[in-house]
Formats: structure tokens, C-alpha cells, sequence
């Protein structure tokens, strides 16, 4: 009798391994999501208030702008839906929505982050030249700086539907996640299966750091915003099991002080006792609520495109694909973002910091809950709370030494906006 959990599993490990890189080239993959919104003048005709997000469905809606942007690049691919188009590829970059029509680019990795800076300097000026005909304008906020989510539709894919459904359950925030958010993720490389957890662990460890640099929600449901690390709050409370930190990361045996290797077998489990909400069979998205997936497939193999559906339906602060992705980071200006990057850059691509992030993390015993109390308080105290009982500012400083020293001397003024902040 075949042992599905087993070989499931190692499906999962070996769609890992194929993104192990034998030579680290220190190349970032950057995404930005934005929120169209009407200016001032366009507002006042619509009668609705200035920075009301605009919709995907109608004229002047999303869709239409993406048509319009794809006029813009001769040799682009639509992304299509149901006769919908949901975005575009081309050379560099890949455009998509998030489930409220927020605009993203996900750009190609690079190791250069002046040409991050290049590539989305000039995605951005193509879209301000088609959306400003309209009188919209597009916003680098963490949330929705108008809207209330309640008001706003999903674009016409049935994931974001079922994803609804499920949240609902879930959770009480799960409707101003997927509606009202918005967020920078930057994304690294690893090595292999020991590398990969040694550089998870630490990008969790400067987590709370990250949340604070890139802490931007200027607005909540139409009214002032009046909580730091208000995305997440939201994430807290919209399904705790597949958000925030991976259950078990920072787990020891009972009586002992050392840390057990994190890897592939460790996440790939945690993908098999997660519920995947739903799942693609025979051309649909069949909800599968709380069954888990090892559950699921208790008695079938899992092929390559189940794999890559499955590993996108947990949403913790940094994730496994074929590379890790950091998603803790609200959307911010895009200085602040190539910051974002730069720090990244400068830390988790330098062996000297994961080896002191690794030390850190075993002389302070850091768990899960550390991690947690840290971010509390960062929420009640701000750029004068304290991250692992140190000081958050000098913690900061020690943090941007360290990128600093990494980085090519042209690449650490991007560090400045980070370092203004401090002050």
C-alpha cells in the first residue's frame, strides 16, 4: 500500500530543490501593489469622495486601464479569465491585481536594486500616462486611503471568491485583508535545504524591525488610522494557523537550548496539515473548507501545478516558494521600498549577519512568542518600544551597520530613508 503522506511530502520537498542555488548572485525579486484612486477633479464628478478606489468592472474601471496599459507594450502576454483580462506579462515584469483590484508589479529578479528602481520608475509613469487621462491617481499606502471594504467588489476570479468564503469563518479581518491592503514583498534566493532555514529564521527575527520601517496606514475604513502596525492587526485576525509565524520554526526539544535544523521536510509538512481552502480539479475551484491536505490527498499523488497551488495558499510573514518571500511590509514610497530592498540586500544575502542572527537567536532562546511581544511593542510604543528587550532604535542602527558593510558602496545611500527615520 503507497504511503501518500510520504510521497506527497516529497513532492512538495522536491519542488524545493529546484530552487536551490548553488551560487547565490544576491538577486532580489520585488513586488509592489498600488491602489488606483480618483483625484481630486474626478472625484467631484463621480460624487464620491477624493481617493475613493476605482473598480475593476465598468467604463473607466480597471480592466480598461489594463487594456490600455498592454497598448503601451507591443510584446505583452494578457492574462485572461473568463473573457476578463487580470493582467499582463512582458520582458521584466509581470502585472496583476490583488482581489480589490489593487495594481501589482512583480518584478523579475535583479541583483542591481538601480535596476529595480529603473524597471518600476518606468512601469510607473506608464500607468500614471494612461490613468491620469482619467483624473485617477496611484497611491503607495498600506490601505485603502478612502474606501471601506465593505463597498468595494472582487474582481471576477473565483480563488478571491472562495478565499472570501472561507475568511468569513475564519477570522474577523479577513474581508480588510484581501480588500483594503496593500504591500511591498521582497523575495531572495537559498542555497539548499539548511540554507533556506537559515535564512527563514532570520528574516522572522527582523520582522518586527520590518513592520516598523515599512509601518504605512495612513487611513482605516475612511477614518485616521490610529494604530501602528495596523496590516498586522488585520493578519492577526484573519486565520492565525496559515498567517504570521510558521507553527514550529523556533520549537526545541523539551530540556534542550539548541535549535533543530529548519528545512524543506519541516515546511513541506506544514503544507501537508494545512487546509488549502480549495482546489483546481477538472478545470474549477472546488472549496474544500477545513480538510487538510494531506487529507485531501489520502489516497492520490499531488502533480507539479497542485504543488504550486497549494504552497500559495498559506500566507505567513515570509514564505517558501522556490525562493523565500518577505511579506510583512506594508506599500510604502517607492524610496522607502528600494530601502526595503536595499536592507534585505545587505542582511539576509550576509553570511556574517545570518551567522549573528543564528547567535542572537540561541543565546536569547527567541521563540515564537518573542517574536510576537516584540511586535506588541512596536504597536504601543512605536520607534520607542523594544524589540527583544533591546531598544528598537539601537537595534535598528546594528541592523543597517550591517547591510551597510554588505552592500556595493553605490547601493548604501538607498539605506538613507531608514536611517532619517531613526533620527
Amino acid at each position: 500500500m503507497k504511503d501518500y503522506y510520504a510521497l506527497n511530502k516529497q513532492a512538495l520537498i522536491n519542488y524545493f530543490e529546484e530552487g536551490s542555488k548553488g551560487c547565490i548572485c544576491e538577486s532580489l525579486g520585488v513586488e509592489i501593489e498600488h491602489f488606483v484612486v480618483y483625484g481630486e477633479d474626478a472625484a467631484k464628478k463621480a460624487g464620491v469622495p477624493v481617493h475613493t478606489a476605482v473598480s475593476y468592472y465598468g467604463e473607466g474601471g480597471i480592466e480598461e486601464i489594463l487594456y490600455k496599459l498592454c497598448e503601451r507594450y507591443p510584446k505583452h502576454e494578457k492574462i485572461m479569465v473568463d473573457d476578463h483580462c487580470l493582467g499582463f506579462k512582458v520582458s521584466g515584469f509581470i502585472v496583476t491585481l490583488e482581489p480589490a483590484a489593487q495594481l501589482e508589479i512583480s518584478i523579475a529578479p535583479f541583483s542591481s536594486i538601480d535596476k529595480i528602481k529603473a524597471v518600476y520608475e518606468e512601469f510607473r509613469a506608464s500607468v500614471e500616462g494612461v490613468i491620469s487621462a482619467y483624473g485617477y491617481e496611484l497611491i503607495n499606502e498600506g490601505y485603502q486611503p478612502a474606501s471601506k471594504v465593505l463597498d468595494l467588489k472582487i474582481i471576477p476570479k473565483e480563488r478571491y471568491e472562495l478565499m472570501n468564503r472561507w475568511f468569513g469563518t475564519s477570522g474577523t479581518r479577513g474581508r480588510n485583508m484581501m480588500r483594503g491592503t496593500a504591500s511591498v514583498q521582497v523575495s531572495i534566493d537559498y542555497r539548499d535545504s539548511g540554507d533556506f532555514g537559515r535564512r527563514f529564521r532570520a528574516a522572522y527575527i527582523v520582522m518586527p524591525l520590518i513592520k516598523l520601517w515599512m509601518d504605512n496606514c495612513k487611513t482605516f475604513e475612511g477614518e485616521p488610522n490610529t494604530m501602528r502596525l495596523r496590516r498586522t492587526e488585520i493578519w492577526d485576525n484573519v486565520d492565525p494557523a496559515r498567517s504570521g509565524i510558521v507553527p514550529h520554526l523556533f520549537d526545541k526539544p523539551e530540556g534542550s537550548s539548541e535549535y533543530p535544523p529548519y528545512g524543506f521536510a519541516e515546511y513541506a509538512d506544514y503544507i501537508m496539515n494545512m487546509p488549502p481552502i480549495f482546489i483546481p480539479e477538472d478545470g474549477k475551484d472546488v472549496y474544500t473548507a477545513g480538510s487538510t491536505t494531506a487529507e485531501i490527498f489520502a489516497e492520490k499523488e499531488i502533480d507539479r501545478p497542485m504543488v504550486e497551488h497549494l504552497i500559495s495558499m498559506v500566507f505567513p510573514d515570509v514564505r517558501l516558494k522556490t525562493y523565500i518571500e518577505i511579506r510583512g511590509a506594508d506599500c510604502t514610497e517607492p524610496e522607502r521600498a528600494y530601502a526595503y530592498a536595499a536592507m534585505v540586500k545587505g542582511t539576509l544575502y550576509n553570511e556574517e549577519f545570518i551567522d549573528h542572527a543564528m547567535a542572537f537567536m540561541t543565546k536569547r532562546q527567541l521563540s515564537a512568542k518573542d517574536i510576537k511581544d516584540s511586535e506588541a511593542s512596536l504597536m504601543a510604543n512605536g520607534w520607542y518600544g523594544e524589540i527583544y528587550g533591546i531598544p528598537v532604535r539601537k537595534a535598528a542602527v546594528t541592523l543597517l551597520e550591517y547591510a551597510k558593510e554588505h552592500l556595493p558602496e553605490v547601493e548604501t545611500h538607498y539605506l538613507d530613508p531608514f536611517y532619517e527615520m531613526i533620527k
